[in-house]
């Protein structure tokens, strides 16, 4: 069985491959249509006198809008699941985002307290980016309850001094 540190740590490692694998989907349409934009002699931002074939351009962008569907279909499908490993059933999650960096990093996030009380646990967590000009400290809070004989995801907040942002 799960303690709320190994779920917590167990969930880090999870969306950060969710993370990686949903960056390089989106990666994988984006380059594409760069390069046919390019094509078309059309850079971003798009400017209309760049725009000298109006057709042409239409079908670029009808082809890069199908694609991102799918991507925005397979990403969300792939956080859902995410969701049924971690969270209660029929939890009430919260919309999905990814990026550069992540969120959440096992190589950077850290368990800095853990407070469990009853059926209930709170796990605090600091992940800190590295970035060229200096870091960025994040702290978040995992909120988790216990039932049917195992720890669940309930939420998770995004804490800075000035108030706790839900993201989960």
């Amino acid at each position: 069985m799960m303690t709320p540190e190994t779920l917590v740590l167990s969930f880090i490692e999870d969306y950060f491959q969710w993370n990686e694998r949903s960056n390089t989907l989106a990666e994988q349409i984006q380059q594409p249509h760069d390069a046919d934009l390019l094509s078309l002699g059309i850079t971003e931002p798009i400017r209309l006198n760049q725009i000298t074939n109006l057709e042409q351009y239409l079908e670029v962008k009808r082809r890069y809008s199908e694609k991102s569907a799918k991507l925005t279909a397979d990403v969300s499908a792939d956080w859902q699941e995410l969701i049924k490993k971690y969270c209660p059933h029929n939890h009430n999650a919260h919309g999905w985002s990814f990026g550069t960096p992540p969120t959440h990093n096992p190589a950077t996030e850290v368990i800095i307290s853990v407070e469990t009380i009853n059926k209930k646990s709170i796990v605090k967590t600091q992940n800190t980016y590295n970035y060229g000009y200096g870091k960025l400290i994040s702290d978040y809070e995992f909120h988790l309850s216990y039932a049917n004989e195992q720890w669940h995801l309930e939420r998770i907040y995004d804490v800075n001094e000035e108030e706790k942002i839900r993201l989960l």
